[in-house]
């Protein structure tokens, strides 16, 4: 398998290009980086988007939701559909209207999924988009019943076709005259933590993944792009 992914019609970057990543790794780190993405698709003519959680196994996208899910049941007869992540790094101030932006990385994927039939995968692959949002919390909680299982959809979406779009820039080094001199720079963001608030009731201590609760770090190779 390559280490990058190859541009398509629907993949290629064509407004700022500098800023398009198809590198495999990057995708992965912002995939796994992000709690939730957006589904796109077509239904009778008219698009529609939801927000959906999501989690990476391997070369595969999982998407999960109730078998009520109308957009769900679209894309287990076989419609393509589009899914896109994004992370704010920072808000990007230049010194004029034109030169404001925000500092992101951001995954586009195109394709089509399967329908995971079998129970045992359905429980793993449930598994993963748990793993996903917190680690280890699949183990602790009650395993998961025939019947919830048989009520959810899990589908998965093969990484194939799929570009990052990144903006590391800073302001340009232009400063303004007065009365126009503002500040420029960069206001960084980063998704952190609060302390818990327990649920009422007796309290068990909580685990050291719940405890210690982190988002996986940018990696630093992705940030390549201007």
């Amino acid at each position: 398998m390559s280490d990058s992914f190859t541009p398509t019609p629907r993949t290629k970057v064509v407004r700022r290009p500098q800023r398009a990543n198809y590198d495999r790794q990057t995708v992965y780190a912002i995939l796994d980086e992000a709690l939730i993405g957006a589904l796109a698709i077509v239904i009778d003519g008219e698009p529609f988007v939801q927000p959906m959680i999501h989690a990476r196994d391997g070369d595969d996208l999982i998407l999960h939701g109730s078998k009520a899910n109308r957009m769900l049941g679209l894309i287990e007869t076989g419609a393509r559909v589009a899914f896109s992540v994004s992370i704010i790094d920072g808000l990007l101030l230049g010194r004029s209207v034109p030169d404001h932006s925000f500092q992101y990385r951001s995954v586009s994927i195109h394709g089509a999924a399967r329908a995971i039939a079998n129970p045992a995968e359905k429980r793993a692959r449930m598994r993963k988009v748990f793993d996903h949002i917190i680690k280890d919390r699949w183990e602790i909680l009650p395993p998961v019943s025939d019947e919830y299982l048989g009520a959810m959809k899990v589908l998965v979406m093969p990484l194939e076709e799929c570009v990052a779009k990144i903006n590391a820039s800073v302001p340009a080094d232009t400063p303004g005259e007065p009365p126009h001199a503002v500040w420029s720079g960069v206001i960084p963001f980063s998704l952190q933590a609060g302390p818990l608030q327990p649920a009422p009731g007796p309290q068990p201590q909580p685990n050291e993944a719940v405890a210690q609760y982190r988002r996986p770090q940018p990696v630093s190779s992705s940030l390549k792009s201007g």
